[in-house]
């Protein structure tokens, strides 16, 4: 079982000097086995608590809080009168909007707004055939990429990583992975990753 984190920065000046950071994040969760399963992966950004909030801090723009695949329902119905001739039709249909066959939920959560963020992606089902499903989906290699911006007063921005993932072993067993932990110093020109 492996678990892996990388981040893309995109980086914007403004005429008033604050930077805005795109952050696009990448979590990989790799089962490696047929019988193993992606329980959970979560990923969580956050300012440092020695960094002032008022100098970097999480844009309020976010993704939706909670989501799951979305269904989408519609209905058609005709009338015709044509002479001393009444026909009726309708139709109905039922789409699920998916990512190759894969669904999932997700959840976004902070504890202090502006501070940190944490992205929740679960339940992975993979669909394996006419209306079948496969839950938990076994052996499947999946991605989540949540994204967030940081405003930052400074040329640099200071920000800390925290990523873990859970497997689901042949449906007998839930094992974690160990937390991985980084800091990553940001500017316009350069990217400096900092273990923990």
């Amino acid at each position: 079982m492996e678990m892996g984190v990388t981040a893309e920065f995109s980086c914007v000046s403004t005429t008033s000097g604050m930077k805005y950071y795109l952050v696009e994040i990448h979590q990989l969760g790799h089962p490696k086995r047929d019988d193993i399963a992606i329980d959970e992966m979560t990923v969580g950004i956050s300012v440092p608590d020695r960094i002032p909030i008022s100098e970097i801090w999480i844009s309020k723009w976010l993704p939706n809080m909670d989501g799951e695949p979305k269904k989408y329902y519609s209905y058609t119905s005709t009338i015709n009168a044509g002479g001393n001739l009444l026909s009726y039709s309708a139709s109905a249909s039922v789409s699920e909007e998916t990512n190759d066959s894969i669904t999932f939920r997700w959840k976004v959560r902070s504890r202090e707004i502006g501070r940190d963020i944490k992205f929740i992606h679960y339940d992975f089902v993979k669909k394996i055939g006419s209306g079948r499903l496969s839950r938990p989906a076994y052996g499947i290699i999946l991605e989540a990429n949540p994204s967030v911006i940081i405003v930052s007063k400074p040329n640099t921005a200071r920000l800390s990583f925290e990523a873990r993932a859970k497997f689901n072993v042949a449906n007998w067993m839930i094992i974690p992975t160990d937390t991985l932990k980084f800091e990553v110093e940001v500017s316009p020109n350069s990217v400096r990753e900092y273990r923990s």
